[in-house]
């Protein structure tokens, strides 16, 4: 039985765009998706379309996850599932152009498969550095060069044309409006958990950015003499504005970001379990 109209189309314009995403996944070689995708009340390639860039790579990864053994080769789970994310690359916005305009509709071809961004173009970053540069500005170095190494290794994401895969806004930053197209330009973002990283204005512009576009914020604690983070609690919300100081208000405000928004955005970010990264420990015994 066909599901119910949505968003106030006719039952014969919902069993078209069904019948449109089934044309697509078949020639992209994704019908496994379709039960997942449905599941999730995604019933068309508009739908798609319209995903914010975080919550895209993040299907990708779940899907890939749920139905990895129906494409995979190689005798661990953990291959199939490479195998089916590699496979998942090719559900883009780009693609779905394509598709649409009749143009190439399957992954044979001289490009090999995953050959292209998650959204179609070189100015995404699969990772954003987020971090106060005065207490970790050489961290922050140190794990994007281990990152953008284990995205070379990985077989399912070293051959993405990300122009910057891990962007570090202390080479790369201008101003910030380009600072916020980068963060809505990413699919994660890292906070480098420091001392006095919740109370730098433009990191806060960075994390706020990233919440209200969906994308996921991964906590990294950096575990370093003289800098240990202190998790916030009820003082830390209710001195924020003291702490960002008349400047540092000044800045959000130039972002359209309120005090009350930065502390709705850091209370999302910290319902997620963060990780330590040790970067003063011998190579083999750091977590990035």
């Amino acid at each position: 039985n066909e599901s119910a109209p949505a968003s106030g189309l006719s039952q014969g314009s919902v069993s078209m765009a069904k019948r449109e995403l089934r044309r697509f996944l078949r020639a992209r070689r994704l019908k496994a998706l379709l039960p997942g995708l449905e599941s999730r009340g995604i019933m068309g390639l508009e739908d798609l379309s319209r995903m914010e860039p975080g919550k895209l790579f993040q299907l990708t990864q779940q899907l890939a996850e749920e139905v990895g053994d129906v494409f995979g080769e190689g005798d661990s789970n953990g291959k199939r599932v490479q195998a089916m994310l590699h496979k998942t690359l090719n559900l883009t916005p780009k693609a779905i152009q394509e598709f649409r305009d009749g143009g190439p509709s399957t992954t044979s071809g001289t490009r090999p498969m995953g050959a292209v961004s998650l959204l179609g173009v070189r100015e995404q970053h699969l990772l954003f550095l987020s971090h106060c540069k005065a207490e970790a500005g050489t961290e922050a170095a140190l794990l994007r060069t281990e990152l953008e190494g284990l995205i070379e290794q990985h077989v399912a994401l070293r051959h993405l044309t990300f122009e910057v895969p891990v962007f570090l806004d202390s080479e790369d930053l201008t101003n910030l409006e380009t600072l916020q197209e980068h963060v809505r330009n990413s699919h994660n973002l890292v906070l480098l958990l420091t001392k006095c990283v919740l109370v730098r204005p433009w990191c806060i512009v960075e994390i706020v950015t990233a919440v209200n576009h969906g994308i996921p914020v991964l906590p990294v604690q950096v575990m370093k003499a003289g800098g240990e983070f202190k998790f916030p609690d009820e003082e830390f919300y209710t001195d924020l504005p003291e702490q960002l100081g008349k400047g540092g208000i000044r800045v959000l405000k130039a972002c359209e970001i309120s005090v009350d928004d930065a502390q709705e955005a850091i209370k999302k970010v910290f319902q997620r379990i963060s990780i330590s990264y040790s970067p003063h420990r011998a190579a083999a015994a750091r977590q990035p």
